[in-house]
């Protein structure tokens, strides 16, 4: 209605005579960013005021600067309304758009480059009071949250993007005055995910404000009026959190911890799990294949080397990896789960072991590339292909060991209830979809029964290449996918830059430590002498990468 309103309101005075003559074109109207202006005005053809455009008419898309309205004639005065006029529809738009964006946010879909505001009923005069946090202890806390990745630019905070999870996260703790600020609230992360990855089991480690006075990982503050001892009187971390949070990130559980528990160097195992359909692929093969990479191994083929942030170690450890089929149906529709367990991942390596994976169920791969990809001397560059998709990643577990997690029922079943909601619409466009598909797949194999009794209507194009049966879409989960009958071998690629070239590159524009550098080459060959993997003595050379498989 306001918008109906503003219209009938910038029409009232604007006579517009739609004669061909050029002299008659009134209020042609120019947008420049911002700034609207009048332009071939015919003040002949405005019976509600007086033509005449005088010495102090402005035009406000050369000067932007506030003019003195006194100054301005009538004429003046009525152009400066039209402009002020339009100009207000148009923010009133923007802000439309602006507020139906900003509801949004937090969903399955939306713009998450508009900060989420949790709606909650405004109480009359309340005062923005100062938060004392003096009167409180802190206690040192794991915090285990799940979030859908897909619309977020990864977990970390990145400067210049508001739309990462972690962002979010520490908005909510200090709103909720959890912590005070991040520099002060000793924080580490288990897990570092890519944009596009979800998590289902993220763990960090932080102090909270705390509502008891004693107890595991309580830090007394002097000034503290709490006198609470036993736990159950803490505060409703879980409940507090997911009041402040987007509805696709969702705190679980908590834990006390003792002050020197780290969730990142603490984590004995995380675990990765990658979803996909099975369609033409060899489960069989991508086992044999999987069984190859696990143990302690150098992974650089498998994973984008990150040599300018200090990481030139690449020995990482394996624990399990196995493909399991999710429906007791099997059929080219079932859907592979493909599980990944270790005690930490280099940048990107387990996108990159599934895109091998997948070549090698595509039999387009022997198993055995796997033992020559991890034979460094073999290759020690990385022959050139794409990653898998990040979209079916998710960090699906993080371990440690004497860690009693502590679920509030009510919350936990609140979180179902939220991922059922969004739940709800895909698997129901992917149900309608499926259908679409069975009915299309029906029609073919009667227009093949038809062919076979009457060879006449076999089309003169007969070789596609595919099988309608067949789900033929594991090419469409890797990145820069291409169906090209010409399939290039490993052995053929391109190769990418060695580690060594790479050292030296940013050694030369000392971004690296050349001496720094020398100790984990003699970390690695004793490693390797002594085939172990120890990443604890490697921990002060390097920033390590742990968790962060994207």
């Amino acid at each position: 209605m306001e918008e109906e309103e503003g219209n009938r309101n910038l029409t009232d005075y604007k006579e517009i005579d739609k004669s061909e003559n050029e002299n008659s074109i009134d209020n042609k109207i120019e947008t420049s960013g911002s700034e609207t202006k009048l332009e071939n005005s015919d003040p002949n053809k405005r019976p509600r005021y007086k033509s005449k455009k005088t010495k102090n008419h402005v035009n406000r898309s050369q000067n932007s600067e506030l003019i003195d309205l006194t100054k301005l004639s009538y004429d003046d005065l009525i152009i400066e309304a039209e402009r002020l006029q339009k100009h207000c529809f148009q923010l009133k738009n923007l802000l439309n758009k602006a507020t139906q964006l900003n509801s949004k946010v937090g969903q399955t879909q939306g713009d998450k480059s508009v900060p989420y505001v949790n709606k909650k009923k405004k109480t009359k005069n309340r005062q923005n009071r100062e938060f004392d946090f003096s009167k409180f202890n802190r206690r040192h806390v794991l915090l285990k949250f799940a979030y859908l990745g897909w619309n977020y630019q990864g977990y970390i905070l990145q400067e210049g993007i508001y739309n990462t999870v972690e962002n979010l996260l520490f908005d909510a703790l200090i709103r909720t005055k959890l912590i005070e600020s991040r520099e002060t609230s000793n924080y580490h992360r288990c897990g570092r995910t890519d944009k596009g990855v979800s998590a289902f089991s993220q763990v960090i480690s932080i102090d909270f404000r705390s509502n008891c006075a004693s107890g595991k990982g309580v830090n007394v503050n002097q000034n503290s009026t709490v006198t609470n001892h036993d736990i159950k009187d803490e505060i409703n971390y879980i409940k507090l959190l997911n009041g402040a949070l987007p509805p696709d990130i969702r705190a679980i559980c908590w834990s006390p911890v003792d002050n020197e528990y780290s969730s990142r160097f603490d984590c004995v195992e995380r675990v990765y799990r990658y979803y996909f359909p099975k369609g033409d692929l060899d489960i069989d093969l991508m086992r044999d294949a999987g069984k190859r990479l696990c143990g302690e191994k150098d992974y650089r083929n498998f994973c984008k080397m990150d040599v300018s942030n200090g990481v030139v170690t690449f020995f990482r450890r394996i624990d399990d990896i196995r493909l399991e089929i999710l429906d007791k149906e099997i059929n080219e529709y079932s859907t592979v789960e493909l599980i990944v367990e270790g005690s930490s991942f280099l940048w990107h390596q387990i996108r990159c072991i599934v895109a091998v994976l997948f070549l090698i169920g595509q039999k387009k791969e022997e198993p055995s590339i796997i033992d020559d990809l991890l034979d460094i001397e073999k290759y020690p560059c990385k022959p050139q292909y794409s990653m898998a998709s990040e979209c079916p990643l998710v960090l699906f577990d993080c371990q440690y060991d004497d860690i009693d997690w502590i679920y509030d029922r009510i919350e936990v079943e609140r979180v179902i209830k939220h991922l059922q909601d969004q739940w709800l619409g895909p698997q129901i466009q992917a149900t309608v979809m499926k259908r679409m598909m069975d009915s299309l797949h029906e029609v073919v194999e009667k227009k093949l029964e038809e062919e076979a009794k009457d060879p006449s209507l076999v089309p003169v194009v007969t070789n596609t290449g595919t099988n309608h049966r067949k789900v033929q879409q594991a090419y469409s989960l890797l990145q820069g996918k291409s169906q090209s009958h010409d399939y290039m071998k490993f052995a053929e690629r391109p190769k990418s830059l060695s580690l060594e070239h790479r050292v030296d590159h940013f050694v030369k524009k000392r971004r690296l430590d050349a001496e720094v550098y020398q100790k984990i080459n003699e970390a690695n060959s004793l490693a390797q002498s002594l085939n172990i993997y120890k990443p604890n003595h490697l921990k002060n050379l390097s920033e390590d990468s742990n968790g962060s498989s994207k």
